[in-house]
Protein backbone atom coordinates (compact mmCIF):
# COMPACT_ATOMS: atom_id res chain seq x y z
CA UNK A 1 0.00 0.00 0.00
CA UNK A 2 2.86 2.60 0.38
CA UNK A 3 4.26 1.55 -2.54
CA UNK A 4 1.32 2.49 -4.15
CA UNK A 5 0.79 5.93 -2.59
CA UNK A 6 4.47 6.58 -3.20
CA UNK A 7 4.41 5.51 -6.73
CA UNK A 8 0.97 8.33 -7.35
CA UNK A 9 3.12 10.85 -6.05
CA UNK A 10 6.28 10.31 -8.02
CA UNK A 11 3.97 9.99 -10.66
CA UNK A 12 2.14 13.93 -10.05
CA UNK A 13 5.61 15.07 -9.20
CA UNK A 14 7.09 14.07 -12.34
CA UNK A 15 3.40 15.65 -14.22
CA UNK A 16 3.91 19.12 -12.44
CA UNK A 17 7.84 18.64 -13.89
CA UNK A 18 7.02 18.12 -17.43
CA UNK A 19 4.53 20.69 -17.45
CA UNK A 20 6.54 24.07 -15.97
CA UNK A 21 9.58 22.19 -18.36
CA UNK A 22 8.34 24.25 -21.71
CA UNK A 23 8.47 27.54 -19.29
CA UNK A 24 11.94 26.60 -18.92
CA UNK A 25 12.87 26.05 -22.42
CA UNK A 26 10.71 29.42 -23.12
CA UNK A 27 12.58 31.67 -20.78
CA UNK A 28 16.03 30.60 -21.72
CA UNK A 29 15.05 31.10 -25.29
CA UNK A 30 14.50 34.96 -24.51
CA UNK A 31 17.67 35.04 -22.53
CA UNK A 32 19.34 38.45 -23.56
CA UNK A 33 23.10 37.28 -24.78
CA UNK A 34 25.34 39.25 -22.92
CA UNK A 35 28.63 39.85 -24.12
CA UNK A 36 31.93 40.72 -22.03
CA UNK A 37 32.72 44.36 -23.76
CA UNK A 38 28.38 45.03 -23.50
CA UNK A 39 28.98 43.81 -19.67
CA UNK A 40 31.71 46.10 -18.72
CA UNK A 41 29.81 48.84 -20.99
CA UNK A 42 26.52 48.72 -19.13
CA UNK A 43 28.19 47.87 -15.72
CA UNK A 44 30.64 51.26 -15.22
CA UNK A 45 27.86 53.44 -17.11
CA UNK A 46 25.52 52.36 -13.99
CA UNK A 47 28.12 52.42 -11.34
CA UNK A 48 27.04 55.17 -8.51
CA UNK A 49 30.39 54.59 -7.21
CA UNK A 50 32.14 55.34 -10.21
CA UNK A 51 30.22 58.58 -11.26
CA UNK A 52 30.95 60.09 -7.69
CA UNK A 53 34.86 59.01 -8.75
CA UNK A 54 34.09 60.80 -11.93
CA UNK A 55 32.86 64.02 -10.36
CA UNK A 56 35.67 64.21 -7.45
CA UNK A 57 38.09 64.36 -11.13
CA UNK A 58 36.05 67.15 -12.12
CA UNK A 59 36.88 68.91 -8.73
CA UNK A 60 40.13 68.71 -8.18
CA UNK A 61 40.25 69.45 -11.72
CA UNK A 62 38.94 72.64 -11.32
CA UNK A 63 40.70 73.48 -7.80
CA UNK A 64 44.58 73.10 -10.17
CA UNK A 65 42.89 75.82 -12.44
CA UNK A 66 42.27 77.69 -9.73
CA UNK A 67 45.82 77.17 -8.15
CA UNK A 68 47.34 78.67 -11.70
CA UNK A 69 45.43 81.95 -10.88
CA UNK A 70 47.66 82.48 -7.88
CA UNK A 71 50.51 83.61 -10.79
CA UNK A 72 48.12 85.96 -12.07
CA UNK A 73 48.23 90.18 -10.86
CA UNK A 74 45.31 91.04 -8.27
CA UNK A 75 43.98 93.75 -9.67
CA UNK A 76 41.42 95.89 -7.75
CA UNK A 77 39.41 99.17 -9.28
CA UNK A 78 37.58 100.77 -6.45
CA UNK A 79 35.61 104.21 -6.73
CA UNK A 80 33.48 106.35 -4.10
CA UNK A 81 31.49 109.47 -3.72
CA UNK A 82 30.46 111.50 -0.92
CA UNK A 83 29.28 114.57 0.68
CA UNK A 84 31.73 116.60 2.62
CA UNK A 85 30.87 118.26 5.89
CA UNK A 86 31.44 121.89 6.34
CA UNK A 87 35.12 122.17 8.31
CA UNK A 88 35.55 124.51 11.08
CA UNK A 89 39.18 125.85 11.79
CA UNK A 90 40.52 127.30 15.02
CA UNK A 91 42.72 130.08 14.22
CA UNK A 92 42.94 130.84 17.93
CA UNK A 93 42.44 128.50 20.57
CA UNK A 94 38.72 127.69 20.89
CA UNK A 95 37.34 130.68 20.13
CA UNK A 96 36.61 132.60 16.32
CA UNK A 97 35.87 129.64 14.81
CA UNK A 98 35.76 130.28 10.42
CA UNK A 99 34.25 128.44 8.26
CA UNK A 100 35.82 128.59 4.71
CA UNK A 101 34.25 127.86 1.60
CA UNK A 102 34.58 124.10 0.02
CA UNK A 103 33.29 122.39 -2.21
CA UNK A 104 30.28 119.94 -0.81
CA UNK A 105 31.04 117.03 -2.80
CA UNK A 106 33.81 114.45 -3.11
CA UNK A 107 34.78 111.64 -5.76
CA UNK A 108 37.66 109.44 -5.32
CA UNK A 109 38.72 107.21 -8.21
CA UNK A 110 41.55 103.98 -8.13
CA UNK A 111 43.30 101.21 -9.53
CA UNK A 112 45.91 98.80 -7.91
CA UNK A 113 47.86 96.13 -9.45
CA UNK A 114 49.55 93.95 -6.61
CA UNK A 115 52.02 91.21 -8.98
CA UNK A 116 53.58 88.62 -7.12
CA UNK A 117 56.94 87.94 -7.66
CA UNK A 118 58.73 85.25 -5.32
CA UNK A 119 56.52 83.40 -3.35
CA UNK A 120 59.31 80.90 -1.11
CA UNK A 121 57.87 78.24 -3.99
CA UNK A 122 54.02 78.70 -2.62
CA UNK A 123 52.45 79.35 -5.83
CA UNK A 124 54.11 76.23 -7.35
CA UNK A 125 54.13 73.99 -4.69
CA UNK A 126 50.21 74.93 -4.70
CA UNK A 127 49.94 73.51 -8.66
CA UNK A 128 52.15 70.78 -7.85
CA UNK A 129 49.53 69.83 -4.87
CA UNK A 130 46.38 69.95 -7.07
CA UNK A 131 47.51 67.89 -9.63
CA UNK A 132 49.13 65.36 -7.75
CA UNK A 133 45.27 65.49 -6.26
CA UNK A 134 43.59 65.16 -9.60
CA UNK A 135 46.14 62.58 -10.60
CA UNK A 136 45.11 60.42 -7.30
CA UNK A 137 41.32 61.24 -7.82
CA UNK A 138 41.83 59.64 -11.60
CA UNK A 139 43.62 56.39 -10.58
CA UNK A 140 40.87 56.08 -8.01
CA UNK A 141 38.61 56.16 -10.89
CA UNK A 142 40.43 53.78 -12.35
CA UNK A 143 40.66 51.04 -9.34
CA UNK A 144 37.04 51.75 -8.79
CA UNK A 145 36.39 50.40 -12.29
CA UNK A 146 38.64 47.98 -12.00
CA UNK A 147 37.00 46.49 -8.82
CA UNK A 148 34.00 47.00 -10.31
CA UNK A 149 34.77 45.01 -13.54
CA UNK A 150 36.19 42.41 -11.59
CA UNK A 151 32.65 42.22 -9.55
CA UNK A 152 31.03 41.73 -12.52
CA UNK A 153 32.87 39.13 -14.22
CA UNK A 154 32.65 37.36 -11.29
CA UNK A 155 28.81 37.66 -11.85
CA UNK A 156 28.81 36.33 -15.13
CA UNK A 157 31.10 33.62 -14.73
CA UNK A 158 28.59 32.28 -11.26
CA UNK A 159 26.10 32.68 -14.11
CA UNK A 160 27.96 30.58 -16.89
CA UNK A 161 28.51 27.92 -14.12
CA UNK A 162 24.42 27.69 -13.56
CA UNK A 163 24.07 27.72 -17.59
CA UNK A 164 26.93 24.61 -17.46
CA UNK A 165 25.03 23.28 -14.42
CA UNK A 166 21.83 22.66 -16.19
CA UNK A 167 23.46 21.35 -19.05
CA UNK A 168 24.92 18.29 -17.41
CA UNK A 169 21.72 18.01 -15.42
CA UNK A 170 19.39 18.01 -18.40
CA UNK A 171 22.11 15.25 -19.62
CA UNK A 172 21.31 13.40 -16.15
CA UNK A 173 17.26 13.88 -16.37
CA UNK A 174 18.01 12.11 -20.27
CA UNK A 175 19.76 9.47 -19.22
CA UNK A 176 17.71 8.92 -15.89
CA UNK A 177 14.61 8.58 -18.24
CA UNK A 178 16.15 6.24 -20.01
CA UNK A 179 17.28 4.16 -17.52
CA UNK A 180 13.73 4.45 -16.28
CA UNK A 181 12.76 2.73 -19.35
CA UNK A 182 14.80 0.30 -19.46
CA UNK A 183 13.84 -0.55 -15.85
CA UNK A 184 10.08 -0.57 -16.26
CA UNK A 185 10.72 -2.89 -19.25
CA UNK A 186 12.86 -5.80 -17.30
CA UNK A 187 10.08 -5.31 -14.40
CA UNK A 188 7.65 -6.43 -17.05
CA UNK A 189 9.87 -9.15 -18.60
CA UNK A 190 10.14 -10.18 -14.51
CA UNK A 191 13.73 -9.33 -14.54
CA UNK A 192 13.93 -6.80 -11.62
CA UNK A 193 11.45 -5.80 -8.88
CA UNK A 194 9.18 -2.94 -7.86
CA UNK A 195 12.13 -1.08 -5.52
CA UNK A 196 14.11 -1.14 -8.28
CA UNK A 197 11.83 0.97 -10.10
CA UNK A 198 10.92 3.01 -7.16
CA UNK A 199 14.67 3.79 -6.81
CA UNK A 200 15.40 4.89 -10.72
CA UNK A 201 11.96 7.20 -10.31
CA UNK A 202 13.13 8.81 -7.04
CA UNK A 203 16.26 9.09 -8.89
CA UNK A 204 15.07 11.00 -11.86
CA UNK A 205 12.93 12.86 -9.38
CA UNK A 206 16.26 14.67 -7.59
CA UNK A 207 17.53 15.14 -11.04
CA UNK A 208 14.37 17.35 -12.11
CA UNK A 209 14.41 18.86 -9.06
CA UNK A 210 18.49 20.17 -9.30
CA UNK A 211 17.62 20.81 -12.70
CA UNK A 212 14.80 23.25 -11.28
CA UNK A 213 16.99 25.08 -8.36
CA UNK A 214 19.76 25.68 -11.30
CA UNK A 215 16.92 27.07 -13.02
CA UNK A 216 16.35 29.14 -10.45
CA UNK A 217 20.01 30.33 -9.78
CA UNK A 218 20.19 31.26 -13.16
CA UNK A 219 16.98 33.55 -12.62
CA UNK A 220 18.41 34.72 -9.50
CA UNK A 221 22.30 35.53 -10.95
CA UNK A 222 20.71 37.35 -13.82
CA UNK A 223 18.37 39.76 -11.97
CA UNK A 224 21.69 40.40 -9.67
CA UNK A 225 23.21 41.31 -12.65
CA UNK A 226 20.25 43.18 -14.33
CA UNK A 227 20.39 45.61 -11.10
CA UNK A 228 23.92 46.18 -11.72
CA UNK A 229 24.08 47.27 -15.34
CA UNK A 230 20.07 48.53 -15.04
CA UNK A 231 18.54 46.71 -17.18
CA UNK A 232 14.86 45.40 -16.99
CA UNK A 233 15.10 43.23 -13.45
CA UNK A 234 12.57 40.66 -15.26
CA UNK A 235 15.57 40.30 -18.28
CA UNK A 236 17.02 36.67 -18.11
CA UNK A 237 20.53 37.11 -19.04
CA UNK A 238 22.79 34.70 -21.15
CA UNK A 239 26.24 34.74 -21.04
CA UNK A 240 28.36 34.61 -24.32
CA UNK A 241 30.08 31.17 -24.87
CA UNK A 242 32.62 32.38 -27.76
CA UNK A 243 34.46 33.61 -24.56
CA UNK A 244 35.86 29.86 -23.98
CA UNK A 245 37.71 30.23 -27.23
CA UNK A 246 39.41 33.36 -27.39
CA UNK A 247 42.77 32.88 -27.57
CA UNK A 248 44.87 34.07 -24.63
CA UNK A 249 48.97 34.71 -24.42
CA UNK A 250 50.13 33.54 -21.57
CA UNK A 251 53.08 35.05 -19.85
CA UNK A 252 55.28 34.15 -17.29
CA UNK A 253 54.99 34.39 -13.75
CA UNK A 254 57.52 37.17 -12.82
CA UNK A 255 55.57 39.47 -16.02
CA UNK A 256 52.62 39.52 -14.55
CA UNK A 257 54.03 40.41 -11.04
CA UNK A 258 55.67 43.22 -12.86
CA UNK A 259 52.96 44.29 -14.74
CA UNK A 260 50.69 44.42 -11.37
CA UNK A 261 53.48 46.25 -9.87
CA UNK A 262 53.97 48.99 -12.44
CA UNK A 263 50.16 49.42 -13.54
CA UNK A 264 48.04 48.35 -10.30
CA UNK A 265 46.27 51.35 -9.42
CA UNK A 266 46.24 51.09 -5.52
CA UNK A 267 50.41 50.62 -5.93
CA UNK A 268 50.27 53.90 -8.33
CA UNK A 269 47.64 55.73 -6.03
CA UNK A 270 49.84 55.18 -3.14
CA UNK A 271 53.14 56.59 -4.86
CA UNK A 272 50.82 59.76 -5.79
CA UNK A 273 50.04 60.15 -1.84
CA UNK A 274 53.99 59.89 -1.58
CA UNK A 275 54.53 62.31 -3.87
CA UNK A 276 51.85 64.76 -2.59
CA UNK A 277 53.49 64.12 1.36
CA UNK A 278 56.47 65.36 -0.18
CA UNK A 279 55.07 68.43 -1.86
CA UNK A 280 53.29 69.25 1.66
CA UNK A 281 56.55 69.23 3.42
CA UNK A 282 58.17 71.79 0.25
CA UNK A 283 54.58 74.00 1.11
CA UNK A 284 55.30 74.01 4.80
CA UNK A 285 59.36 75.17 3.97
CA UNK A 286 57.85 78.23 2.20
CA UNK A 287 56.43 79.63 4.87
CA UNK A 288 59.98 79.95 6.04
CA UNK A 289 60.72 82.32 3.09
CA UNK A 290 60.46 86.00 2.55
CA UNK A 291 57.51 87.08 -0.45
CA UNK A 292 58.36 89.79 -2.91
CA UNK A 293 55.52 91.45 -4.76
CA UNK A 294 55.40 94.17 -7.17
CA UNK A 295 52.84 96.93 -6.76
CA UNK A 296 51.53 99.91 -8.46
CA UNK A 297 48.33 102.23 -8.24
CA UNK A 298 46.83 105.52 -9.71
CA UNK A 299 44.17 107.28 -7.73
CA UNK A 300 41.64 110.46 -9.50
CA UNK A 301 40.35 112.22 -6.57
CA UNK A 302 38.49 115.83 -6.40
CA UNK A 303 38.72 117.78 -3.78
CA UNK A 304 42.47 118.24 -3.04
CA UNK A 305 43.04 116.62 0.48
CA UNK A 306 45.11 119.46 1.73
CA UNK A 307 43.51 122.82 0.69
CA UNK A 308 40.28 121.53 -0.07
CA UNK A 309 40.19 123.25 -3.29
CA UNK A 310 37.61 121.73 -5.62
CA UNK A 311 40.36 120.56 -7.86
CA UNK A 312 40.87 117.20 -8.85
CA UNK A 313 44.31 115.56 -8.07
CA UNK A 314 46.06 112.95 -9.98
CA UNK A 315 48.36 110.53 -8.60
CA UNK A 316 50.38 107.05 -9.08
CA UNK A 317 53.06 104.97 -7.61
CA UNK A 318 54.91 102.21 -7.68
CA UNK A 319 57.24 100.03 -5.63
CA UNK A 320 58.00 96.50 -4.45
CA UNK A 321 56.93 95.34 -1.36
CA UNK A 322 58.95 92.47 0.91
CA UNK A 323 57.46 90.52 3.89
CA UNK A 324 58.96 88.15 6.14
CA UNK A 325 56.62 86.20 8.66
Amino acid sequence: MRYSTSSNFLRLLLIHILAVAPLWLTAQENAHLLSVDELFRLGTENSLQLKKSKLQEVIYNDQKKSAYTDRLPDIQVGASAGIIGQPVIFQRGLSHPVRPETPDWSQNYNINLTQPLYQGGRIQAKIHQAELKKQIAALTSADNEAEIKLVLLQQYMTLFSYYKQREVLARNIEESEHRLKDIRRMKKEGIVTRNDEIRSELQLTNDRLTYQEADNSISIASQQLDILLGLDESQLIAPDTTLLYTAVSVSDYDTYVQLAYNNYPGMQIVRQQTLLAENDIRLTKANYLPSLSLHAGNTLARPLSTTLADMYNNNWNIGLSLSYN
